[in-house]
């Protein structure tokens, strides 16, 4: 177990840290910083002279090959030029289309990137009301899906009806054929024994081919299901209203908002609206007269959402009703129906003084909402809070909702009639019940009762293993669609490149059952849209939707509701079940960005796992990488244990998606899959559950501890310097008062020496870039845009876990203490979350410069510190000498590696720049960017501020210059734009030109000695250093309000460190 020692013990004390090993300074954290540049000199001279022997002869063996490059012809290889170029094309020229990627039935608006034809890369609309081009991980990581060499190359149908893992391969012909007779059977029956199981879906098209479904089989049934739904949301309008609704949350127009286990900005469907809108409230902090909205959060686990927060209070799901009930009775002047006690265990009674204060004196100012593993029952009672503050129709809306079944109750159904023999053909529309139905329903015994199963799908999944046919299913870059986003726009998709494996899409299939006449997806969203005449049709195509077709807002009242009792608080422990933020509901296990993206709370990669508190962790006697094993009635399941700050103590949460079987080679066998416990009944939270330690231990790959900024020659510096990596003032009363100070204080190490030449005078452009941490959320999509925009490689978990990952960009997540005593102690059980994005700082003092013995970092003529990867020899020098640990080194070739290999891979026995044509499949290459160099082993790699955009941005001006369009031909602020920049839902990171005295990024730099009237809020890591970085930081500013009682003395400058 780890002692967490009082963070205010003495002058030492971390008032920010990583994990519980950094904050109790453990050995495994000290082994892990001391190793992560480890040396193997000591293990070659501590060898045998008979094993150094076989080493250097192995070493010359391979030297001697490696030789051999440099004396042979390069290989042939033909480029073939255009006869006749495509019109409207220019070779090598990206071109932008705008199209859509849904999700769980919700549109997500997206531009679309091609070169030469070839789809490389993804951004959000920037027209669009929905994205407001900003991306999130899933949409940028859909491009690698469609490379996959694992989806369904053909239709298939199984040669031994008992063996569903040997298959016949056939066309679309083939199963034209026999569904043209398969379903003319139904028509005579008006569709009996017949049923569709589908997606959630809100697309005009899907609706119009469903009419026509339901016309020709009256008596078929259509069913929907989604295993992560908002049913609870709609239940809830359903119990308050009298209908279900939709409700449409206006962040930007609430001053004070309150979360039930809301994850608003980071699982929610509309996380990437409501993270903007958040932020609308938040901006004004650089004001004259500095204003802030506040946010309350009360939830079962941390999240993005709770990481915002300016008051976060950690509670069992369970008892959310509970506390929401305490909100409304003291807001309505109606007795609570817990004893004070209980209400104080809750809550802390400060906090909800405040809190009740400031929602009676602000109607119509605030916004109450809870999350969708809530109740009706919560949903409901959140209605009646923000009815009885007057939010309704100001800071939330309502439009209609289709009236169906909850999509539990709906698959028990199907479930049902299955067992019942009452279904005879399924189609299933995507989809994964069998991976992914309610456990209680054992979906996969009643599915196989059917007589004849039909799946279309991405990838050959569990689902698919269970049917007789397969069908190859479209992705969304290869196929016409429609769609609806969550205010009801509709939205467009259209294809970039024709379908790689033959696939058909959810309507060409319908069109095909139904023996519609019109069966191309164009044709059919075409006559769907019939409406529109050609000109506002062509429009819609090129905007990636149709104006003014949201739904219309509707006009609400309670129809009498009186909120029920809550149940009393929690007294055992409780499961809760979470949407994870890399792979979903499991749709994207096999994707390896995904995978291997650090979840933005837990750190964990290629992994799901049990989240405990440090009090539930010792009374099970485990600790991270122990395995628990979880009881659900007869069910149970095997999990690791990952101790978490801010965690309820009776509340354990686990993530959906993992453990999956038929997910591909990349998703197979990762993780648990915990739909095992999940049941119709309690498909977000198990009350009452069993929890103990097998006594086994599991090996994780976490980030947490890796390229932590701790050194030894640093130690004594950073133990005494005042300044910190993350910089946050505490409340913004402290900083009205004392403004700039805030973020700028005296070094206790005065560095006053040059420490190299002094840095060049850049007279031309001169690239910087702000990264505003009131504005980051830690959601990661920074991360996967800059892995696809530079052709970043996956590692493996095996490699993760030794500290080799790959990515360009790292979120450093910090943890602050937030509860302090009246004797001044405390300790970490309930603390603040902050994150801080780091990359190369592009340093013009850069120490990486200063070690490299062939010059393969160096400075280009407008500042940047450049990689030239031809000169590399991988001594790693510069990674040993960067302060920010932001260099990459590739020990092995990443690209033709195998991620999936933890054992050792065999040596390319060939020249080295054969590997990856050789070894990497040629459908996966497609995924590369052309613009950026691909990297083999041996060489190290590092953000370069996209240099590649600033050359297009650069050429694009000189060729608008010549001819005429414009006054000069250097390149205007914010005609480059970042690829994390592009993609930020948030819009904290600012890149442009220093020299340019307008831009924004010469107003978001820090005060100097040359510049006097810097940025309130701007400063630059580890600055004692003196290597003048090019990326500089904005101060995080918390809203907490009033004062609360015990709150730990502040300094003179406004913040709460110790010194």
């Amino acid at each position: 177990m780890h002692h967490v020692p009082s963070l205010t013990a003495d002058k030492s004390g971390k008032t920010y840290w990583r994990s519980l090993d950094e904050l109790a300074d453990t050995p495994e954290f000290r082994q892990w910083v001391a190793t992560e540049f480890p040396s193997q000199a000591e293990k070659l001279l501590s060898s045998s002279r008979r094993g150094f022997l076989k080493i250097m002869a192995a070493s010359f063996a391979l030297a001697g090959l490696g030789a051999a490059t440099g004396c042979r012809r390069w290989p042939d290889q033909k480029i073939a030029p255009y006869a006749r170029r495509p019109e409207d094309r220019m070779p090598g020229v990206a071109e932008q289309y705008a199209t859509a990627f849904e999700i769980a039935g919700i549109a997500r608006p997206v531009l679309a990137t091609a070169m030469d034809g070839r789809p490389i890369k993804i951004e959000g609309n920037d027209q669009h009301p929905a994205s407001r081009g900003a991306a999130d991980v899933f949409t940028q990581a859909s491009v690698l899906e469609l490379y996959d060499p694992q989806r369904n190359p053909a239709v298939a149908v199984p040669a031994d009806q008992d063996d569903h893992h040997a298959a016949d391969q056939h066309d679309w012909d083939a199963f034209q054929q026999f569904a043209a007779e398969h379903f003319a059977a139904y028509k005579t029956t008006g569709g009996a024994g017949l049923a569709v199981l589908a997606e959630a879906g809100r697309s005009p098209s899907v609706a119009a081919m469903k009419a026509g479904f339901d016309a020709q089989f009256p008596n078929a049934d259509w069913v929907e299901y989604e295993s992560i739904s908002a049913d609870n949301e709609f239940a809830g309008t359903e119990l308050f209203f009298g209908r279900p609704l939709n409700a449409q949350l206006h962040l930007d127009k609430a001053k004070f908002i309150v979360s039930f286990d809301a994850d608003l900005i980071g699982s929610h469907v509309d996380a990437l609206r409501h993270a903007r809108d958040f932020m609308v409230g938040r901006n004004s902090v650089d004001d004259d007269d500095p204003t802030m909205s506040r946010l309350y959060v009360a939830e079962s686990s941390f999240t993005l959402t709770g990481a915002a927060a300016d008051h976060r209070q950690p509670v069992p799901a369970s008892d959310m009703h509970a506390l929401a009930h305490l909100l409304w009775s003291r807001l309505s002047g109606n007795t609570p129906k817990i004893s004070s006690d209980q209400a104080d265990a809750l809550v802390p009674p400060a906090a909800a003084e405040q809190l009740v204060k400031e929602l009676s004196t602000h109607h119509g100012q605030s916004l109450i909402v809870a999350g969708a593993n809530q109740s009706a029952q919560v949903h409901a009672l959140c209605l009646a809070i923000n009815q009885l503050l007057g939010n309704i129709g100001k800071t939330l809306t309502f439009t209609a909702a289709e009236e169906r079944p909850s999509h539990a109750d709906a698959i028990a159904q199907l479930t049902k009639q299955l067992n019942d023999n009452e279904v005879s053909t399924l189609v299933i529309l995507g989809g994964n019940p069998v991976y992914d139905a309610p456990a209680d329903l054992d979906f996969p015994a009643a599915l196989a009762k059917a007589q004849t199963r039909i799946h279309l799908s991405h990838f050959h999944n569990e689902t698919s293993d269970a049917c007789d046919w397969w069908l190859h299913r479209a992705h969304y870059l290869e196929s016409w669609a429609d769609g609806r986003d969550t205010r009801g726009v509709v939205t467009i998709t259209q294809p970039l490149i024709q379908p790689l494996y033959n696939g058909r899409s959810v309507i060409e299939l319908l069109a095909l059952i139904t023996g519609d006449e019109i069966t191309a997806g164009d044709a059919i969203v075409r006559h769907t849209l019939a409406r529109l005449d050609e000109t506002a049709w062509r429009t819609a195509v090129h905007a990636g939707f149709v104006a003014d077709s949201a739904d219309p807002t509707v006009a609400v009242g309670n129809r009498g509701y009186s909120p029920t009792d809550p149940p009393q608080p929690a007294a055992a422990t409780e499961l809760n079940f979470r949407t994870d933020l890399g792979v979903y509901d499991g749709r994207f296990a096999n994707n390896g960005w995904l995978q291997e993206l650090p979840d933005p709370i837990t750190k964990i990669t290629w992994d799901n796992v049990a989240i405990v508190s440090q009090r539930q962790a010792d009374l099970l006697g485990v600790k991270n990488g122990d395995l628990i094993k979880i009881t659900v009635g007869k069910q149970s399941i095997d999990i690791p244990a990952w101790i978490m700050h801010g965690q309820p103590d009776l509340s354990i949460t686990v993530q959906l998606g993992y453990g999956r079987t038929h997910a591909g080679h990349v998703g197979n066998d990762v993780g648990v899959n915990v739909n095992t416990l999940r049941a119709t009944g309690n498909m977000w939270v198990v009350p009452d559950i069993q929890a103990e330690a097998t006594g086994d231990d599991y090996q994780l790959a976490s980030t947490e501890h890796h390229h932590a900024v701790e050194t030894d020659m640093l130690q004594e510096m950073l133990d005494t310097r005042v300044d910190k990596l993350v910089r946050e003032a505490d409340s913004l009363e402290k900083f009205k008062q004392h403004g700039e100070s805030t973020f700028h204080e005296h070094h206790a190490v005065d560095v006053k020496l040059q420490q190299f030449d002094s840095p060049v005078s850049y007279d031309g452009h001169k690239w910087g870039m702000a990264i505003d941490l009131n504005k980051c959320i830690g959601c990661n999509a920074c991360v996967v845009a800059c892995q696809a925009e530079n052709n970043i490689p996956i590692v493996g978990k095996s490699q993760v876990a030794i500290g080799r990952e790959m990515h360009w960009i790292r979120i450093d997540r910090y943890f602050k203490d937030n509860s302090h005593r009246k004797d001044g102690n405390s300790k970490a059980t309930d603390p603040q979350m902050a994150y801080q994005p780091v990359t190369c700082h592009h340093c013009e003092n850069a120490p990486c410069e200063q070690v490299c013995p062939v010059a393969a970092t160096t400075h280009d003529s407008e500042g940047l510190n450049a990689m030239v990867y031809n000169r590399c020899i991988g001594t790693r020098y510069c990674s040993n000498n960067c302060p920010y640990k932001v260099r990459r080194f590739n020990y092995f070739d990443f690209h033709a590696r195998d991620p999936r290999n933890d054992g050792n891979t065999a040596p390319f026995i060939d020249f080295p720049d054969q590997q990856q044509l050789k070894q990497v499949d040629e459908m996966h290459r497609n995924v590369y960017n052309p613009e950026v160099t691909v990297r083999m082993r041996g060489v190290m790699e590092k953000c370069t501020f996209c240099t590649q955009r600033i050359t297009a941005a650069r050429i694009t001006a000189r060729n608008e210059f010549v001819a005429g369009d414009r006054e000069t031909d250097r390149v205007e602020d914010g005609q480059i734009v970042s690829a994390c920049q592009q993609t930020c839902p948030t819009q904290a990171i600012v890149f442009g030109d220093l020299n340019d005295p307008n831009s924004r990024i010469s107003k978001l730099q820090p005060s100097t000695h040359e510049n006097t009237h810097g940025h309130a809020r701007a400063y630059t890591m580890l600055d004692e250093l003196n290597v003048r970085p090019r990326l500089n930081y904005l101060g995080r500013v918390r809203n907490p309000g009033g004062k609360p009682a015990g709150a730990a003395p502040h300094n003179a400058d406004g913040s709460t460190e110790t010194h």
